[in-house]
């Protein structure tokens, strides 16, 4: 029987690009539509976060004991990967966007934030050496399903994955959610992750009963790729404090991501010079905007449009990127599920259209 044509999202979508376009539209445009790309720094923030995400990956060998001998000497590495990333001004061929004074970039509140590093490592060290070490670290799971006649592509990535369906996302900052607390509940981030990791578990028995899941259950992810989502426990991690903060996710709240997409997708079709014109001129500044790594680009945009006046035609949109491709051959590897999770079907996603960037 051949397969209709099927919309696909414009997109591979993440939790954090999603996320983008809530806190600021523009930043969104600037991220994943401008041509060419902006080349941006990187903040401080993100750095940290980074370097103790790696840091928290690496903790264990491979028998599974940790690799320092104390919590001092986890932190005095930690420490050291910190002051070295400082003096050299970058991490991951990115460049450190630096707070200025007297208008010089100074790295002198990057040197002091080592003491917080130093104080997050040994809560790491306390909460990972007397733990069994995770069986998936930065686990990788490209899904896609359809709702509607469209198909919508996800791209998520699990900080880790342990016995007993439980997923761990690490968390640098300070903000610590309640357990049951609207922010935590309604986070895409979890959402999507639940669904993925159940997905994978359909697609895959031998890693699913490594993870915990029952006989019973396996046989009915057979036909309902979403059948474990709602027994997945996913932690926040609080690297400040070591808490962990659990939380749950139904199928039902999957239905809140499609929403999401729905609205970027509709804010991409209908972006017209016009409407960017508006968001360049009347965006809201505010703290968050001071510090946000396309501030120069959006400054830049902002004095092009107001001095050549309202009928000028800007050359800022650029191309709008085109949908990831799907061909015939890649229409004959999608796997179609022959049972449907609460009005969504799902479908195994090739490789090749699970890594189509738009650059």
């Amino acid at each position: 029987m051949p397969i209709p044509f099927i919309e696909t999202t414009k997109f591979i979508y993440s939790a954090s690009s999603i996320k983008t376009f809530q806190n600021c539209p523009l930043q969104f445009y600037y991220h994943k539509i401008k041509r060419p790309k902006p080349k941006v720094p990187t903040l401080l923030e993100f750095v940290r976060g980074k370097l103790l995400h790696a840091m928290t990956e690496k903790f264990y060998k491979d028998d599974g004991t940790p690799k320092y001998k104390s919590a001092e000497a986890f932190a005095n590495t930690g420490a050291g990967n910190w002051k070295r990333i400082i003096s050299q001004g970058e991490y991951g061929g990115q460049r450190i966007e630096f707070k200025k004074i007297k208008g010089k970039a100074s790295k002198s509140l990057g040197y002091a934030k080592e003491k917080e590093v130093r104080e997050i490592c040994t809560q790491i060290y306390k909460l990972y050496s007397a733990s069994e070490p995770p069986l998936e670290k930065e686990l990788r799971i490209p899904f896609a399903f359809i709702s509607e006649s469209k198909i919508y592509m996800i791209l998520a990535i699990l900080d880790e994955v342990r016995r007993g369906l439980i997923i761990r996302d690490h968390k640098s900052d300070y903000f610590m959610p309640e357990e049951g607390s609207t922010s935590l509940k309604h986070d895409i981030q979890f959402t999507t992750y639940a669904a993925a990791l159940s997905f994978k578990c359909s697609r895959e028995t031998e890693f699913a009963r490594r993870i915990g899941v029952s006989e019973e259950d396996i046989a009915q992810l057979a036909n309902d790729p979403l059948h474990i989502m709602d027994k997945i426990k996913t932690e926040h991690h609080h690297m400040r404090t070591g808490t962990m903060t659990p939380t749950y996710r139904t199928k039902g709240d999957l239905e809140e991501v499609i929403d999401d997409i729905d609205e970027i997708e509709h804010f991409t079709a209908t972006l017209d010079p016009n409407t960017l014109r508006d968001l360049i001129v009347n965006c809201s500044w505010g703290k968050k905007c001071d510090r946000c790594i396309y501030k120069k680009f959006h400054e830049a945009d902002y004095e092009k449009e107001k001095t050549m006046g309202p009928g000028y035609q800007p050359i800022l949109l650029g191309v709008v990127p085109q949908k990831p491709t799907l061909n015939l051959d890649h229409l004959k590897q999608l796997k179609f599920r022959r049972r449907r999770s609460g009005g969504i079907s799902f479908l195994d996603l090739p490789k090749d259209i699970a890594e189509v960037s738009h650059k």
